[in-house]
This record gives structure tokens, C-alpha cells and sequence, in this order.
């Protein structure tokens, strides 16, 4: 008190070094929420490894209607999975929902999932007038933006303008001479040039 300027001086650095403090927790808490996401990312790679053998293995196996009730029961619990990943949170905020982490960003729909978050990144203040992410888009992540998630029935209804890329789940199927089972009598149709039914 016998020296205002002193006085002052020290009172700047204990702010500063508050501020300091501050950062560093900030910097350890968004360490920790970012390792979070890479676990989830983690799980994210296993489900797509385990749906990946899936499917290869579903190339291996007739085509008999027990084994595909059981390929898409397993499906099914990958997909569940998937959406427990998407849907983790880190201290009572979800990892990917960008700023609107208070959001369930994945939920179901009937049959489709739907994205309720944002594609923008969660920052805090590791210095000052300094910013870092501590968070992932679901976008990178997992998508949300891409086409294949906009694309809607992998299942749809065959008319006539049902384009041939949208059948088989959205895989499409091979020009060429197919055979088709009509009332029990098999009818060869050619795809060669066609791009609908």
C-alpha cells in the first residue's frame, strides 16, 4: 500500500497468472474431452471392421432366409452401436454435436437416423486471444453431409422410373442380361442400356 505502482504490478501478474491457470485447465479438460472423441472413434472402427466381415461373409453364405435374418440382426447391432458412439458424452455434453452439445445429435426416426446437432467444432481458450478444438464434427466423423446420408430408402419400391443404381440396398445392380422370376417362369430381361426399370 506504500506503493500504488507496485501494488498494481502485482496485482496485473496475479490476474495473469489466474488467467494462466485458467488456460492450462482449459487446455487439460479439452485433452481429456478429445481423448474421449478418439475412444469413440476407436469403436466407430471396430463396428465398421465387424459390419466390413459381415458382409464378406454374407458373400460366402447361401442365400437361405435364417442366415439373412441373423446378417441383419447383426447389422441391426452394429447400427445400435454406432448410434451409442455417436451419442457419447464427455461431462454431460455430446461429442459430436458440434455447438449444440446439449442436443441428442443421433436419433431414430422409424427406420432412419436422424443428425440434430451442428457440424461446427467446440473452442476454448488456451491463451490469450488463442482458441483450439476440443471437439470433432459429426461431418468428419461420420458423414452427415455426404450424399449417402441424404439419399434416403436403401430399400425402395420398384415402378418403372426406379433407377437401377438405387436397387440391391443402393448398390445397383450389373447391365447385362439378368433372369427374372415371374410367377415361376424365369423371363431374361437386358439392363445393357438401361438406367431405370
Amino acid at each position: 500500500s506504500d506503493d500504488p505502482a507496485a501494488a498494481s504490478q502485482v496485482e496485473f501478474l496475479q490476474s495473469l497468472l489466474e488467467r494462466k491457470q485458467q488456460f492450462l485447465t482449459n487446455i487439460q479438460t479439452g485433452e481429456a474431452a478429445l481423448n474421449s472423441v478418439v475412444e469413440g472413434l476407436r469403436q466407430v472402427t471396430d463396428a465398421v471392421d465387424r459390419a466390413n466381415s459381415a458382409a464378406l461373409e454374407a458373400l460366402n453364405l447361401p442365400t437361405l432366409n435364417v442366415e439373412r435374418q441373423a446378417l441383419a440382426s447383426e447389422f441391426r447391432e452394429i447400427v445400435d452401436s454406432l448410434i451409442d458412439v455417436a451419442n457419447q458424452q464427455y461431462q454431460r455434453r455430446y461429442s459430436f454435436a458440434g455447438q449444440r452439445s446439449s442436443t441428442t445429435p443421433f436419433t431414430r426416426d422409424g427406420q432412419n437416423i436422424l443428425f440434430n446437432g451442428d457440424n461446427k467444432v467446440l473452442e476454448s481458450l488456451n491463451d490469450l486471444d488463442a482458441f483450439f478444438s476440443t471437439s470433432v464434427t459429426a461431418n468428419s466423423a461420420f458423414g452427415t453431409d455426404s450424399a449417402a446420408g441424404r439419399s434416403g430408402d436403401l430399400n425402395p419400391a420398384v415402378v418403372a422410373a426406379t433407377r437401377l443404381s438405387d436397387l440391391n440396398g443402393g448398390a445397383g445392380v450389373n447391365r447385362g442380361v439378368i433372369s427374372i422370376d415371374v410367377g415361376g417362369t424365369a423371363v431374361d430381361v437386358d439392363l445393357t442400356n438401361a438406367d431405370s426399370i
